[in-house]
Formats: C-alpha cells, structure tokens, sequence
C-alpha cells in the first residue's frame, strides 16, 4: 500500500486550505440560511400610511372608526374648530405629501351608517393612482359593512362596534408567505436544510479541486514517480491504490460538509429528506474528482491550480445559483447555466425540498444526478486525452 500511504501523507500540505474553506462555509452557511428564508417567506409585509382625519360627526361610530384606522395607520386627528381647516387646506396636504390619505367625516355620519346609506357620505382625499388609498377604503367599508350587519341582527351600537373591530383587526394581522413554486407541485416548507447544502457546493467544490489536484500533481514530480516505481509494485497495483487514496479522500471531504450540514439543519421540517441530500452531494463529489483531474492534467504547479480552481468553481457556483438564487437571475442566465453541473446539483437540492419523502425518486431526480455524473466523466475523459498527448508530443 506504497502508493496509497504517500497520497494520505500528502495531503497533510493541504490542511489550512481545507480548514479555510470549510470555516468559509460553516460561517457563511448559517447567514445564507437565514438570509434565504427572510427573502423567500416574508416578501410582503403591511405599511401605515400618513392619515389626516376630520371628524364633524365626533360620534360613538365616528370615533370607533378612528381607534380602527390608528391600530394600523398614522392618524392625525384634525381639530374641527380651526378655522384654517378647511378642504383646499387638506387638499394641498396631500399634494404636497405631509398626509397620504385624508378621511372627512360627515356631521350625519353615524345616522347614515344606522340607515345603510354611508357608502357615499366619507370622503376620501388621496394622491392620483393611490393603491394604499384604496386599500384603506376597502378597510374602512368592510369594517362599517360588518357594524351594519350586526346592528341589523339587533345587537347594540356598542357590541356591533366591539364585534365588528375584533373581526377587522383579525384581517389585517398580516404573514404572507410567498415562494416561487412554478416548477414543483408540492409541499413547501418555511425553512428547509436545503440552503446548507445548496452553499456548499462551493466550498465542497473548492477543497476538492484544489486539495486532489495537488496531490496528484504531487505525485507527479519525477522525484515522487521515482520513489513509487522503484517499490516494485505493478503499474495497475500502484494505479488502483492511488485511485483509492484520491476516492476516499474525497469521500471524507465531501462526508465533513455533509455532517456539518445535517447539524445545521437538524430542526428544519426536511431532515428526514437526508438520505436524498447525502446521493446528491456523492454526486457532487465525484464532478469535483473530475474537474480536480482535469486540472491537474493541465499543470502541477500549485499556484496555476488554484487559480484555475477559483475560475472554475466561482463561474459555476455564480451562474448556477449557489450565491444567487435562480429566481433573481434573467431568464437568459438561467437557461445558460442550465448548461452547466452545479445547475443540477442545486435543482436537484430544491427538488428534494419541495417533494415528499415517497415522491422523490421520479425521473427528474434520476435526470440530476445522471447529468452530474455526465459531466464528471466528461472532465476525466478531457483529463486522460491531455495526459495522452502529454506524454506522446513528451511536454
């Protein structure tokens, strides 16, 4: 096992580049979680808008409306004794916007409101094409829409009030989640381990490009060959041991992202879905094999590796969705990264997230793995045409 041992010990030169990449992910894998989910779960939220309101009725009904308005809105409350408050006053208000909304209440209002003609007695002042305007109208006709219903079922002014407020105040606790879901006809979870893995592509990518391409350049020096050809060992012997040394290294890296992942998410409603996670971050692993072959194909030298690691891994991770999510992409990026590996590797994570345990093994599951195993071989067939003609032109 000459072979085998000297690719272990090799590895001990390329501990801080695993180490910093990892801290890299173990970092910023818990903001990307939490980032993600702020953006995709709390995408609307309510706003208060700037209410003026002149109330001429100062009746029980008129000041009910305003304790409603101001549980949700900025209300200001102007004095109807002034005698500089008048219509143009209010109206250049809203012009100028030191109120968005302004709400004249009518002398007669709440006799209107006992005999159902109140739909034209408020008057609302509101700038040109005000959507919150209009809300807040809606509001204020659903609300007086329910007293008069209550009144008219014989309740009290007082408990058709209490009644009416406590239903509209209901209605307007807002906690609306939206998702973008076109793809997938499934279940949704508000949190999901799936951003853990999504972000560790990169890292994972990136420590096994680097790290195995190293090694294997390493092992490439005329002084290391000399050392492993005079054991005595057989070339397919020194061949199979040096290919079970890199698979088991890449095996522990890619299980040590895998691990922390699960932690990560152990609480989240999608843990049970591991075991899926686990095949495509095998899959994944063995795409960064290939590309780490392909690489060291081309040069040995530590510092060209990197960089061409860093060119790779950070083109694929920015077009496929690691950084960015799809959703914020053009549509002219995401089908181009559809082109691409990582693509899939992320698909298939939101995949997984959105289906059931029972519905996951489906064909565009199979189709995500199959097109990051493609890939794989594609990078070290590449790798073993360079190595060909390397050696035939001797360079």
């Amino acid at each position: 096992m000459t072979v085998f041992k000297a690719t272990l010990l090799s590895l001990r030169s390329f501990l801080s580049t695993i180490i910093i990449y990892f801290l890299i992910f173990a970092i910023f894998a818990i903001v990307r979680a939490k980032v993600s989910y702020n953006t995709t779960a709390d995408l609307y939220k309510d706003t208060s808008l700037d209410v003026a309101v002149l109330d001429l009725d100062n009746s029980q009904l008129s000041n009910a409306l305003i304790d409603y308005l101001d549980s949700s809105q900025k209300i200001t409350k102007l004095d109807s004794n002034n005698e500089d408050i008048n219509y143009q006053a209010i109206n250049d208000n809203i012009r100028f916007e030191i109120y968005d909304y302004a709400i004249i209440i009518p002398t007669d209002f709440s006799e209107a409101i006992i005999s159902g003609d109140y739909q034209d007695k408020l008057e609302y002042l509101a700038s040109a094409n005000s959507a919150s305007g209009y809300l807040i109208s809606e509001k204020i006709n659903t609300f007086l829409s329910d007293v008069k219903t209550y009144l008219d079922c014989g309740y009290s002014e007082e408990d058709a009030i209490k009644i009416s407020l406590e239903q509209v105040e209901k209605t307007d606790i807002v906690d609306t989640k939206i998702y973008s879901n076109d793809s997938y006809n499934s279940v949704t979870n508000n949190a999901s381990i799936s951003y853990s893995f999504v972000f560790s592509a990169y890292s994972c990518l990136m420590i096994l490009t680097v790290c195995i391409a190293s090694v294997l350049g390493f092992l490439k020096n005329k002084d290391s060959k000399d050392r492993i050809s005079v054991s005595g060992k057989s070339f397919a012997s020194r061949n199979n041991e040096l290919i079970l040394a890199v698979f088991l290294i890449g095996l522990g890296i890619t299980l040590c992202f895998f691990i922390y992942s699960a932690i990560l998410g152990r609480k989240q409603p999608d843990f049970h879905m591991l075991l899926f996670y686990g095949i495509n971050e095998f899959f994944l692993m063995l795409l960064g094999l290939g590309i780490a072959y392909f690489i060291c194909s081309i040069t040995s030298n530590t510092n060209l590796i990197n960089m061409l690691s860093n060119m790779i891994v950070l083109s694929l991770s920015f077009l496929c969705g690691v950084f960015v999510p799809s959703e914020f992409m053009s549509e002219a990026v995401v089908k181009f990264s559809q082109l691409l590996p990582v693509y899939w590797f992320v698909d298939c994570c939101k995949y997984i997230e959105h289906h059931d345990f029972s519905n996951i093994l489906s064909l565009h599951f199979f189709e995500c793995l199959l097109i990051q195993l493609v890939y794989a071989i594609i990078f070290f067939v590449a790798g073993i045409i360079i190595n060909k003609k390397r050696e035939q032109y001797a360079y």
